[in-house]
């Protein structure tokens, strides 16, 4: 039976805050400042999910303020603290762009930011500007037995319609009789702005995906730093078996190495694949990874026995799975050479099911999400 209260077990966490803004700083727009018990609130709340995980690592997203993070993530036994950038400032104290964060027990050896070369941008047909929404912080962090490890802390593009202008109805809309009142027209343009607008969400965050797994790729490459352990952790804003993700956990359906089809490599060249596949931490549980797919018909009966995860956000009544805690295989028992196996995966949305107002009233529209990994030694 395993001590999960040892130092041989540690428990990774990704948590979005939703505006984790300190006051007089205001998140978006001027009116949106906390007042002092409104903040004293949020941090209570904060903090109070902390005290319930105990994280060792984890990451955060929407921070605003990561000063007052930082202070907050010592009193939860988190002294080591980094982010890549700071907060944008929009006007005077108003903020629009929030950053992520790393919180850890074990110290971070570096950190940085992840970039976008030139070859990926020209590789991809994608414009000279193009950069990830939100930057991508990849740290070193030495871990107890395990040793340094790469960590990624993420916030994806949301699904949310973005179009740099904006469209015009079609002439035939435009030119047919109003009706009472005009709704063809502004609907028309609503469906416009929404289906292009949603389609240009999807190709920067699938964009933001394949460049970061690009990143990935090279550091598994890259000398010395190509034998660390990979965690990525955040907010994905899409399911992980989707069409824009899902490359991300879906190395295996690669067919074919240049001329030679990947059935018939020989075992060594196999092998290579196991060092560049990322799982979803939650299908590690019992050890055997099931293969994500798009349609929940073609899963196999493993996976429909696979326990169901929570939803860690909702919108519209509708649950659903945007925070991940993806691991390399270094975390998987079946891999022969694994250094750590996953025990446990919690997802902590009890303010999403049932929120208490008195209780919750500053609560983050995410749960927080973990993974309990025991090392080997």
């Amino acid at each position: 039976m395993i001590d999960d209260s040892s130092e041989t077990c540690l428990t990774v966490g990704t948590f979005n805050l939703l505006n984790y803004a300190a006051p007089p700083q205001a998140y978006y727009d001027f009116e949106n400042i906390y007042s002092g018990p409104d903040w004293q609130e949020k941090q209570r709340w904060t903090g109070h999910q902390l005290a319930q995980a105990k994280p060792d690592i984890i990451g955060f997203q929407e921070v605003f303020s990561p000063s007052a993070l930082k202070t907050l993530a010592q009193v939860h036994d988190l002294p080591y603290f980094a982010t890549i950038e700071a907060p944008h400032v929009k006007q005077d104290y108003v903020l629009d762009k929030p950053v992520v964060a790393l919180a850890s027990r074990f110290p971070i050896q570096q950190c940085e930011a992840v970039s976008v070369p030139t070859s990926m941008l020209e590789a991809m047909h994608l414009p000279p500007e193009f950069n990830f929404s939100r930057g991508i912080l990849r740290a070193v962090v030495r871990l107890p037995l395990l040793g340094d490890c790469w960590v990624y802390v993420l916030h994806l593009k949301s699904k949310r319609p973005t179009l740099s202008g904006v469209l015009s109805a079609p002439e035939a809309v435009k030119d047919s009789p109003p009706a009472e009142p005009d709704w063809q027209t502004d609907i028309a343009q609503a469906l416009i702005q929404h289906t292009l607008g949603g389609w240009a969400s999807t190709l920067q965050r699938g964009s933001e995906v394949a460049c970061l797994y690009y990143d990935i790729i090279q550091q598994r490459c890259a000398g010395v730093s190509a034998a660390l352990p990979v965690m990525v952790l955040g907010d994905f804003n899409d399911e992980i078996g989707a069409s824009a993700l899902q490359h991300l956990v879906n190395s295996h359906t690669l067919w074919m190495v240049g001329e030679t089809t990947t059935s018939a490599l020989p075992m060594a060249a196999k092998t290579r694949f196991d060092h560049f596949a990322l799982h979803d931490s939650h299908q590690l549980i019992d050890g055997n990874p099931t293969l994500l797919q798009s349609h929940t018909s073609n899963l196999s009966e493993s996976q429909k026995n696979h326990p169901a995860r929570q939803p860690s956000h909702y919108f519209a009544n509708q649950g659903n799975v945007l925070d991940y805690i993806l691991l390399s295989n270094d975390f998987n028992a079946s891999y022969q050479q694994s250094m750590a196996s996953v025990i446990e995966h919690h997802t902590f949305n009890g303010h999403l099911l049932n929120p208490i107002f008195e209780y919750d009233r500053q609560a983050s529209d995410h749960a927080m999400v973990t993974t309990k990994i025991n090392i080997r030694f």
